[in-house]
């Protein structure tokens, strides 16, 4: 019985100790911090610089459309006003599966870089990725008005233009 108590005691330890490096750098990833954008990739991807690097990321719970789909390139120029060669504040969120920071991310004047997205008509509330239901309303708002891709009568979310990509070129 002590020996099996034992063998557990340490098995526990081993997990811990194997475990904790993941833990703290997850949480280290989660730190609010500030950084100037040095480029702007596409509507929902920028380039900041922080800690001497260049960090790319996505922003978290919205989806603008790729730049060789229908207001690609105007979502992208519309992000690039708002935030290129300015300090944004980085809410990190998580780390996607191309190496960025998914974060919600707000201008230098305290606005949501992705609910201006929304309101303008730049992009797609994720509702795969959100529950937040004021990006909900704010995407419902912009297409009702017609606002950017919404005066568009069908626009092709980004997520099933990906996936249809490979059959288009």
């Amino acid at each position: 019985m002590m020996q099996r108590v034992r063998w557990t005691g340490a098995i526990v330890a081993l997990v811990l100790v194997l475990i904790a490096p993941p833990v703290a750098a997850r949480r280290e990833r989660a730190r609010v911090f500030e950084a100037p954008v040095v480029a702007v990739s596409d509507g929902d991807t920028i380039v900041v610089r922080y800690a001497g690097k260049n960090l790319r990321v996505r922003l978290a719970e919205i989806d603008c459309p790729e730049l060789k789909q229908p207001f690609g390139h105007a979502a992208r120029a519309f992000t690039a006003q708002l935030v290129l060669d300015k300090i944004v504040r980085i809410e990190p969120k998580t780390v996607d599966d191309y190496d960025r920071v998914v974060a919600r991310v707000k201008t230098s004047d305290g606005k949501d870089l992705g609910e201006e997205l929304l309101r303008n008509g730049f992009a797609w509330w994720y509702s795969r990725y959100s529950r937040d239901h004021h990006l909900q309303a704010l995407e419902a708002e912009a297409r009702q008005a017609k606002r950017g891709l919404w005066a568009d009568p069908d626009p092709i979310p980004p997520w099933l233009y990906r996936r249809m990509r490979p059959l288009l070129e």
